[in-house]
Parts: structure tokens; sequence; C-alpha cells
């Protein structure tokens, strides 16, 4: 017998399950070597204008400056507008802090009776000074002679005077001794 033959005859007796399984596996490996073969396209082939440089433009850097340019200045403001803002805040707290225990130790040392009603919180707080008036409280009914007591808490911020009041009603209490 001759080869072919042979050959002829193998193949034939294969069932056809076998057949489709052979011809599979011969197409898989037939696929494979093509693909080895064949050199992987460029992962970035040329643009359709031709240009093969990833650098910006001359145009685009002017306009990301010409951006830049009127953004910056304007974020910049919005910066210093809100530190000035709490700086004030900040500021208008620890007064007000001041002016309620300052209010506070007048009234409970009856020093309001004494007058006297000014200095500053040195050397703890030295940028802060406090004023107080008194005056008649001008809607007393009572008749005990009920004094308004108003104290100012003032500093200097940016060559302005800037201040915060607190306010309360004082009288002075007679004790009478029994005998």
């Amino acid at each position: 017998m001759s080869r072919a033959m042979l050959k002829c005859r193998m193949v034939s007796s294969l069932s056809l399950r076998e057949r489709a399984g052979v011809r599979g596996n011969q197409a898989k490996f037939a696929e494979s070597l093509s693909e080895s073969s064949v050199a992987a396209p460029h992962p970035n082939p040329l643009p359709k204008g031709g240009r093969t440089s990833r650098a910006f433009t001359l145009v685009e850097v002017l306009a990301a400056l010409l951006l830049i340019a009127i953004v910056l200045p304007v974020v910049m403001q919005g910066i210093s507008l809100a530190t000035n803002a709490a700086s004030d805040a900040k500021r208008r707290t620890e007064a007000a802090g001041l002016a309620e225990s300052k209010l506070g130790e007048i009234v409970a040392t009856r020093q309001w009776l004494a007058g006297g009603l000014s200095g500053d919180f040195a050397p703890d707080w030295p940028d802060y000074r406090w004023e107080a008036l008194l005056q008649p409280y001008a809607n007393d009914s009572s008749g005990k002679s009920v004094q308004q007591i108003d104290l100012r808490v003032i500093w200097t911020a940016r060559s302005r005077e800037q201040s915060v009041s607190v306010s309360t009603l004082a009288f002075a209490r007679t004790t009478t001794t029994s005998e």
C-alpha cells in the first residue's frame, strides 16, 4: 500500500467527532502561528493630520496662561476676603467673651458704684481695652434707681477702631441691720 492510501484510510476511520476536534486544533494552531509571526500594531498610530509630536502647541499654552491670568487674581481675592472675615469673627468672639467677663466682674464686685470704669486687659489681651458707661435706666418704674451699665470692648484692626458692647441692669441694694 502506498502512503497516500494509508493516510486516507486512517482519516476515514476517524469518527466525525474526532475529525471536528482535529480540525479545530489545527485551526487554533495555525491561528497562533500567524499571530506570533505578525508584528503587533503600534500602540499609538499616527493621527490623520500626520502630526507625530505629543507636545502642546503654542496656542494651547497661551490659552492656558490666559485662563490662569484671569482666574488666579479672583481666587486670591476670595482667599483674602475669607481670611479677613475669619480674623474679624475671631476678634469679635474674643471681645464678646472679654466684655461679658468684665461686666460680670464689675457687677459682682460692685465696682460700678465707685466709678473709674475703664481699663485694658493687659497682659493677657493687650490689644483690647474697655470702657463702661453708667446711666439711669430710662424705663425704671420701680423707684429703686436702677442703673444701666453699658460696657464696650475696643480694639484696632486694619487701621480701624472696632468694638463690641454688652449691657446689664443693676441697682444698689441697701442693707438694713435689724436690732
